[in-house]
């Protein structure tokens, strides 16, 4: 059994007419993909302007409701 699944074959696992299970070979893992620098692309956008992201809709709901 090992033999055919480390030649890439998948195999069934059957009791009585019922599929139970398939045994299938592991994929390899990968290498993640680097993450992109975000600072440098907001940098690149915007500059030395004020991002969008500096005032968020939290930091607005939070200043409309006051202290309780």
């Amino acid at each position: 059994m090992r033999e055919r699944i480390v030649a890439g074959e998948s195999l069934r696992w059957v009791m009585g007419e019922d599929t139970v299970a398939y045994i299938t070979p592991a994929r390899e893992a990968k290498e993640p993909e680097p993450w992109p620098d975000l600072m440098a692309r907001l940098k690149r956008i915007y500059g030395d302007r004020p991002r969008p992201m500096d005032n968020t809709g939290s930091d607005i709901v939070s200043e409309g409701r006051g202290d309780y």
